[in-house]
This record gives C-alpha cells, sequence and structure tokens, in this order.
C-alpha cells in the first residue's frame, strides 16, 4: 500500500454583518490545513488559530499564512459589510 497525499481546499464564506466571538469555523470539515489565504476581508476581522485563548491575529484581503497546520481556526469580528473569503490548503490522503 501507498499513500499518496495531494492537495485540496476548503473555502469559508462568512457574512460580515453578523457578530462573532471566536466562532469556530473548520471544525466540521475534520482536517488540518497547511496553508491559509485572505481572499477578501470587506470589513475588520480577526483570527485565531488552533486556540481560543491564542493570539488575536487582525486579517485583511490578500494576507497568508503559510507553513502552519490549523487544527481550528476561531474567527471574531464587529458588525460590518461585505464578506469575509478564507481559502485552506489541506492534504488529503489517499491509498493505492
Amino acid at each position: 500500500m501507498q499513500i499518496v497525499y495531494d492537495n485540496d481546499a476548503i473555502l469559508i464564506d462568512l457574512d460580515l454583518s453578523k457578530q462573532r466571538i471566536n466562532e469556530e469555523v473548520l471544525e466540521k470539515y475534520n482536517v488540518v490545513a497547511h496553508q491559509l489565504f485572505v481572499l477578501q476581508a470587506d470589513s475588520e476581522a480577526y483570527i485565531r488559530i488552533n486556540r481560543m485563548d491564542g493570539p488575536l491575529i487582525p486579517i485583511g484581503t490578500g494576507d497568508s499564512f503559510q507553513f502552519i497546520e490549523v487544527k481550528r481556526l476561531y474567527v471574531t469580528n464587529p458588525p460590518g459589510t461585505g464578506r469575509l473569503k478564507i481559502l485552506l490548503l489541506y492534504r488529503r490522503e489517499e491509498y493505492l
């Protein structure tokens, strides 16, 4: 048996008019992402990576985080306008 890793992606698309405080947005996918790209951030938004008590990181369109392991992703934002779109890349195992 051979394990082959193939990259796959998840697009998180959130309406920023809804206020969030540490809302977990990755857990339901049950993956560990290794890259994170902020494709769109129309209003003020923040993330915490892996821990709800971790540092609150301000994010904006074009931000990227690479060479990391993202098991949990928490989003915080005041009521705003527009969308927050975050692209997460992860490795999918395929058994041959």
